[in-house]
C-alpha cells in the first residue's frame, strides 16, 4: 500500500512528464505559454519540482493553455487536483506526527523503505521512495522534539543522510549529520550509542567529501579509525572498518597529495575487518566491491600505466561477478559503470567510454540520482549524453 508522501510524488511525476511532454517549442512559444498562464518560467519550474503546488485557479489555467486533446487535459486537471488534495493531507499527517504512536508507525516504515531503496533494481520505484522518503524524514525531524525519544530521532537523521546524498542535496545532508551529534551530546540518549556516534561522524565526512571539503573528510576519516582502536570501540572495528575504509578512499584520493601505498593499505584495513566474522562473505560481498570500486578510482585519480592496469584488473573482475549480486541495486550500478567509462576515457577508448557514461546517465536520470547526474554531466560534458538507449542494459553489458 503506498504512503500519502509516495502517492504525491506519483502524481507529481504524471504532471511533471505530462508537461514537459506537450511543451516542446521554440523557447519563444514557451514564453507565450507563460504569458498566457500569467506565471513565470522559475515558478514553473518549481510547480515540475514539487516544490509548490498551483491555486486552484493556477492549475486551471495552465490546463486550458496546455496543447493537448480534451481527453489528455482531463486527465491533467485530475491529477492537478489530486496532488492538491494529497499534499493537504500529507500536511494534516504531517501535523500528527506530534503524537508519539503514530510517529513510532512512520518511523517503521520508514526503516522498511530505507532498506529496500538502496538496494532495488527498479529505476521508478527508486525515483519514487527516494522523494517520499525525503519529505517523511523532513516532516519527522522538523515536528518531533528529540527530547521525547532521541535514539529515534538520531535514527531517522542517519537515515535520512543517504537519500539527501543521493539527490545531491550535501548541505541538508551535513545538517542531519550535525543534528544527530548535537542529539548525542546534549541528550540522555539511553544504550550502546557507539554506532550512533560512529556513523554520524562518518556522515559528517561523506558530507565534506560530497562537498569538495576533502582535506576534512580525510580527517575525520583518521579521527575515526583512531577511535575505533581505542578499548572502548574496538570491538566495533568489524561492523565499521569496512565503510569507514571506502569513505576514507574516496576522499583521500581527491586530495592533493595521497600515495598509492597508502590507498591500498586502507583498502586492505577494510577486507582485513571484514574476516573478523561480522559480516558474510558472499551475502555481504557488495561491501567488498564497493572498496574495490574506491580503491580502482584512486588507481584512476593518480595516474599512470602501471596504476591504469591496477584499475583495469579491479573494474573488469567487478563487472562480472556483480551479476550474481542480488542486492547490487541501481546506485551501485551506476558508480560502476561511471568508474568504468573514467577508465575508457583514461586508455583513451573514445567509444567505450560514451557506451558507459551514457549508460550511467540515462540510468541515473531514470531511478532520480541527483548527485550521480551531475557528476556524470560534470565529468562527461563533452559527451552525447542525450543519445535514446534501445534498452537499458544489463550489468554485465
Amino acid at each position: 500500500m503506498l504512503t500519502v508522501a509516495q502517492e504525491i510524488e506519483v502524481h507529481r511525476e504524471v504532471v511533471r512528464a505530462t508537461f514537459k511532454g506537450a511543451l516542446r517549442f521554440t523557447r519563444h512559444e514557451n514564453v507565450s505559454f507563460f504569458e498566457q498562464v500569467g506565471i513565470s518560467r522559475r515558478y514553473f519550474e518549481y510547480i515540475l519540482t514539487g516544490e509548490h503546488t498551483p491555486s486552484p485557479e493556477v492549475a486551471r489555467q495552465l490546463v486550458n493553455a496546455i496543447p493537448l486533446p480534451p481527453e489528455q487535459r482531463q486527465d491533467l486537471s485530475e491529477h492537478l487536483s489530486l496532488l492538491s488534495v494529497k499534499r493537504a493531507e500529507y500536511f494534516h499527517q504531517s501535523q500528527s506526527l506530534k503524537e508519539y504512536e503514530a510517529l513510532q508507525q512512520v518511523i517503521r516504515e520508514f526503516r522498511d523503505t530505507h532498506d529496500v531503496v538502496a538496494y532495488s533494481r527498479d529505476s521508478q520505484r527508486v525515483f519514487t521512495l527516494y522523494r517520499a522518503m525525503e519529505k517523511v524524514a523532513s516532516s519527522v525531524v522538523r515536528s518531533f522534539k528529540p527530547q521525547r525519544d532521541p535514539r529515534l530521532f538520531i535514527d531517522v537523521c542517519l537515515r535520512a543522510i543517504d537519500m539527501e546524498s543521493v539527490l545531491n542535496k550535501h548541505s541538508t545532508a551535513l545538517w542531519y549529520a550535525l543534528m544527530a551529534q548535537a542529539v548525542l551530546a546534549n541528550n540522555d540518549v539511553p544504550g550502546d550509542t557507539r554506532d550512533c556516534i560512529i556513523d554520524s561522524i562518518r556522515c559528517q565526512a561523506i558530507a565534506y567529501h560530497n562537498l569538495n571539503l576533502n582535506d576534512d573528510a580525510t580527517r575525520l576519516c583518521r579521527d575515526l579509525e583512531d577511535r575505533l582502536r581505542t578499548p572502548a570501540f574496538r570491538e566495533k572495528i568489524g561492523m565499521w572498518q569496512p565503510h569507514l575504509s571506502r569513505d576514507l578512499l574516496n576522499s583521500l584520493s581527491e586530495t592533493n597529495r595521497f600515495s598509492i601505498g597508502e590507498a591500498e593499505a586502507v583498502a586492505k584495513s577494510g577486507k582485513d575487518a571484514m574476516e573478523q566474522g561480522y559480516y558474510d562473505s558472499k551475502r555481504d560481498v557488495i561491501y567488498e566491491i564497493l572498496i574495490d570500486l574506491s580503491l580502482a578510482r584512486a588507481y584512476l585519480n593518480k595516474g599512470g600505466s602501471l596504476n591504469l592496469k591496477k584499475a583495469h584488473v579491479l573494474i573488469q573482475r567487478e563487472l562480472d561477478r556483480v551479476v550474481d549480486v542480488a542486492h547490487f541495486g541501481m546506485l551501485h550500478t551506476v558508480m560502476l559503470y561511471r568508474l568504468t567509462a573514467t577508465y575508457y576515457n583514461a586508455l583513451g577508448d573514445a567509444r567505450s567510454q560514451q557506451e558507459y557514461a551514457l549508460r550511467a546517465f540515462q540510468i541515473a536520470s531514470q531511478a532520480g540520482l541527483a548527485h550521480q547526474r551531475k557528476l556524470i554531466m560534470q565529468q562527461f560534458a563533452g559527451l552525447h549524453l542525450d543519445e535514446p538507449l534501445t534498452s537499458l542494459p544489463g550489468l554485465a553489458a
